[in-house]
């Protein structure tokens, strides 16, 4: 009798044979495949994974999804009219996407047309992460990425107007579409990108989106990322972050998440150059039986670098949570600076986080620090601002929005903060779960 992994293995498997040997990148998808297969699906010994509920993942069954869209379908927020990258089902759409208000030499590819134009930079991109990577879902992203793009910034290109990319998700209420999107990034020295992750779904309150963005930020160039997508409670929301920063670069990420059947961000960011600065920031607001959880690695490679990891989560309920952050300074990386915390409010009375931050640090003159906090309201604030007039329920809003804002006001734009208040808002209210 087939047990549920090995199940879940075969219906991977039936995806992948599904790919035509005649695509150009089939050799590539089919080496990443190869070492997907030799990887293995991890189990809850590995650390990296050992608080994720792996076994209700391996009870599902996806399938591809190739239902239509139209244009008309797909909300662009107004400050993106003119910049957005649109993903259908975790495929490309050059013909859904905007981006006439972007600068004429920024070069929009899908990854086929990438890998002649631009083949020596995206296959030392692809090269590493077969040779490194170690997480076997952003392995088998390459091996089964439903159709790519490649966005290039030319040296000292400023873009003025953020990148909304736009993951549109369909269904026909019935099967479970399996979604693997990939964005590569390019940014030229002393250039800017800000990019938005949004997602929207159509007949698809079940799925599993397993996305890849890979980001390589030459020297002087700034570049930020932020994702307050929204993913259904019954889904599955896997995302490989993986960037690399060179001299004098600026890197800055924002996530926010409402959590869902499983929520996984995992963080692989290297500093490869003197002086280079990078900041992650995440909120997870956590309701009813919703699950979010992080796994950063910050790789120090170069001296006077700098970097700070901040992640927050409010958890309601039975929710649950974990934040897995190392941070690893190298021998030759002298005169880092690095910094990690994680900070957790428990609301519900059996919601659960875990919490792991560590050091592993070779070179001898470094500032450093890691941390982390679990506790709940504490009586003496609600007490003061009750004395003020306000009411208990209201006082719980104003403390829990406060412990929040740190994550908020670092989002780099306004009207983004403001679009982003009701989500924030709407998620610290109590909830109903029974």
């Amino acid at each position: 009798m087939i047990d549920e992994r090995e199940a879940f293995f075969q219906n991977l498997e039936g995806i992948f044979r599904g790919l035509s040997p005649l695509e150009p990148t089939y050799l590539l998808r089919k080496r990443a495949w190869d070492s997907f297969v030799e990887m293995g699906l991890p189990n809850r010994k590995e650390e990296a994974f050992q608080y994720l509920p792996l076994r209700k993942l391996y009870e599902e069954k996806f399938s591809p999804c190739t239902a239509p869209v139209s244009q008309e379908e797909i909300a662009i927020v107004e400050p993106f009219s003119g910049s957005s990258l649109v993903f259908v089902n975790g495929v490309f759409r050059r013909d859904l996407s905007l981006t006439h208000n972007l600068p004429d030499n920024v070069v929009l590819l899908s990854l086929e047309e990438a890998s002649s134009k631009f083949g020596t930079f995206l296959q030392n991109r692809f090269t590493k992460q077969c040779k490194e990577e170690k997480d076997p879902f952003a392995m088998l992203n390459l091996s089964l990425y439903t159709g790519g793009a490649f966005l290039y910034v030319p040296p000292n290109v400023n873009c003025e107007v953020p990148v909304q990319v736009v993951h549109f998700i369909t269904g026909d209420g019935e099967k479970a579409p399996f979604i693997a999107p990939r964005l590569h990034v390019f940014l030229g020295s002393l250039s800017r990108l800000d990019v938005i992750v949004s997602l929207q779904t159509k007949n698809a309150p079940h799925f599993w989106m397993n996305g890849f963005t890979d980001v390589a930020v030459e020297e002087g160039a700034s570049f930020s990322l932020t994702n307050a997508s929204k993913i259904p409670e019954s889904s599955w929301g896997f995302d490989a972050v993986r960037m690399s920063a060179k001299r004098d670069s600026r890197v800055k990420s924002v996530n926010l998440t409402n959590g869902a059947k499983t929520v996984r961000q995992s963080y692989h960011v290297f500093l490869t150059g003197e002086n280079a600065e990078v900041e992650l920031k995440g909120l997870q607001l956590l309701k009813g039986n919703n699950q979010a959880h992080c796994h950063v690695v910050m790789q120090h490679e170069a001296p006077y670098c700098k970097s700070m990891q901040l992640f927050k989560s409010v958890l309601q309920d039975v929710s649950q949570s974990s934040f897995e952050g190392k941070i690893f300074v190298q021998k030759k990386a002298q005169k880092t600076e690095a910094y990690q915390l994680n900070n957790n409010l428990l609301l519900g009375e059996f919601a659960l986080c875990n919490s792991k931050p560590n050091l592993e640090i070779y070179a001898d003159d470094v500032k450093a620090s890691h941390g982390a906090t679990v506790g709940r309201l504490r009586d003496e604030e609600l007490f003061y601002l009750k004395t003020r007039g306000i009411s208990e329920e209201e006082a719980k809003s104003l403390l829990l929005f406060g412990f929040c804002q740190e994550i908020v006001q670092a989002i780099p734009h306004a009207f983004l903060q403001k679009n982003l208040l009701p989500f924030i808002q709407n998620s610290l209210k109590k909830s109903s779960y029974v």
